[in-house]
């Protein structure tokens, strides 16, 4: 899912809503640096996700390597 897109739905979302699984801490995916990868988050509530997805809005991230 584009990151664009993913944002769209959390927006449309309660933020105060707590999902048992959630993502937080949006960094590059070790396998494909070029792709959005992000950590997973128990009890993350729409909010929170949203503002970790807004953060990595036009941000670069590096390889591990």
């Amino acid at each position: 899912m584009p990151l664009g897109e993913l944002i769209t739905a959390l927006e449309a979302a309660d933020p105060d809503l707590v999902l048992p699984d959630g993502f937080t801490h949006p960094h590059s995916y070790r396998g494909y640096y070029h792709e959005l990868a992000f950590e997973p988050a128990h009890n993350a509530t729409v909010g929170e996700m949203l503002a970790d997805a807004r953060s990595a809005l036009g941000t670069t991230y590096t390889g591990w390597k």
